[in-house]
């Protein structure tokens, strides 16, 4: 599978040279001229796909300043085991998300147990798998730069996902792993299976969306025909999930990594967990957002105003979200709280339909105005967020000027 499928001339690597050893001077700048060189060549793919990555590798230096802190500092601890044990006793020890700790212990060595490398791998892996992803989704379906950076811009811009990125590491990895499947299944026609498995065997829980992306009838615009399949689909998912939970433990049994992950559903208690972070976490960004995308999308579908390939994406984020209501209705709050990053995951391919559907010469000015704002905005609320947070980073004048290699500096 040819992930980028670009040529590249002699007069872009030239602009990748300078724009690397900008990039060296500080990160942010080198977004920016990189940006500039795109938007007078709309059509050069091998240089946006540098400013994705100059994109995904400066918010993997803004996650590497995160003080770490619950999951992330689990995942330090992990991450040094691997400095100080055989490969055998660590895969031994760790026992689940065996593909993930694989690639950890590869990559402790690679970086001479350097944490802040590791972070930035993961983070630049998770944006950028997302950021080729949107590309040829857009380029298909619209083929406008607006709507693809926007796109680009509004996916890396949020802050709640970014909070993710360096928190529930594993599961927003697999959930990429799943956006670059679908996506390829979906415009290539390709099926990279071994995406699939590495995504499951990385966190389980995607295991969910690729079932759900290959439910009958899913793949094309919803009729009535199709609906009713669907809807009985997730009735008999929701209502009857026990006794399949119980068949599918007993089928997988002999596989560590789905007998524990399915013994732990089995054994899930409805209203079990009263923690407060998950009983009174913030309900925008739990249920606000997922049915703001869920309105968009109705709204953009009937309109009759997508391609045939690409309403397989849009169907399943329309069964996801009916899967979590349930969830949230049948009380497994927690479950309902982790699923709901894998929501977010999904914004960039739904919200810019809203101003794809703008065809008329004034509009689309309208809409560019519209975009820039929402833009402009959401990098303040970005930075903002940086200090505001739970969680500590680095101060947002070092964030935005200094030069890369003081990233890796510690005072």
């Amino acid at each position: 599978m040819n992930l980028l499928e670009i040529n590249i001339s002699v007069k872009t690597i030239n602009k990748v040279i300078f724009l690397s050893i900008v990039s060296l001077i500080n990160p942010l700048f080198a977004i920016i001229f990189c940006f500039v060189f795109v938007y007078n060549e709309k059509n050069n793919d091998a240089l946006i796909y540098f400013l994705y990555a100059l994109i995904a590798l400066y918010l993997g230096l803004i996650n590497s300043t995160k003080v770490p802190v619950s999951d992330l500092l689990n995942y330090k601890d992990f991450y040094d085991d691997a400095s100080m044990m055989s490969f055998g006793n660590y895969i031994f020890i760790l026992g689940k998300a065996t593909i993930f700790f694989v690639m950890s212990f590869i990559l402790n060595k690679a970086f001479f147990g350097n944490f802040d490398l590791y972070i930035i791998f993961l983070t630049f892996l998770m944006y950028f798998l997302v950021f080729i992803s949107i590309h040829k989704y857009w380029r298909n379906q619209e083929n406008r730069f607006h709507i693809l950076f926007f796109a680009v811009l509004i996916f890396g811009l949020f802050h709640p996902l970014f909070g993710y990125s360096s928190h529930l590491i594993r599961q927003i990895l697999a959930g990429s792993l799943f956006i670059l499947f679908i996506i390829n299944k979906d415009i290539k026609g390709q099926y990279p299976w071994i995406i699939a498995i590495f995504a499951v065997l990385i966190h389980a829980s995607a295991g969910i969306l690729f079932l759900i992306s290959f439910l009958p009838g899913i793949q094309k615009r919803l009729n009535l025909k199709r609906t009713i399949i669907l809807t009985l689909s997730i009735f008999t998912l929701v209502y009857f999930g026990n006794e399949l939970l119980v068949f599918f433990y007993r089928v997988t049994s002999g596989i560590p990594i789905f007998r524990t992950v399915f013994h732990r559903l089995i054994n899930l208690q409805p209203f079990s967990d009263q923690r407060d972070f998950v009983v009174k976490g913030s309900m925008l960004f739990r249920r606000g957002i997922p049915f703001f995308l869920l309105i968009t999308m109705l709204f953009v579908y009937f309109k009759k105003d997508i391609k045939d390939n690409s309403y397989h994406i849009i169907n399943v984020f329309i069964i996801f979200y009916i899967f979590l209501e349930s969830l949230y209705n049948l009380g497994f709050l927690f479950f309902h709280l982790r699923l709901t990053a894998y929501v977010y995951l999904f914004i960039p391919f739904l919200i810019p339909h809203i101003f794809a559907s703008v065809k008329s010469k004034k509009g689309v000015v309208s809409i560019k105005i519209v975009e820039s704002v929402i833009v402009f905005l959401m990098i303040i609320n970005f930075y903002s967020y940086l200090n505001r947070s739970n969680w500590e980073y680095d101060s947002i004048v070092k964030l935005i000027l200094q030069p890369t290699f003081l990233y890796f500096v510690r005072m």
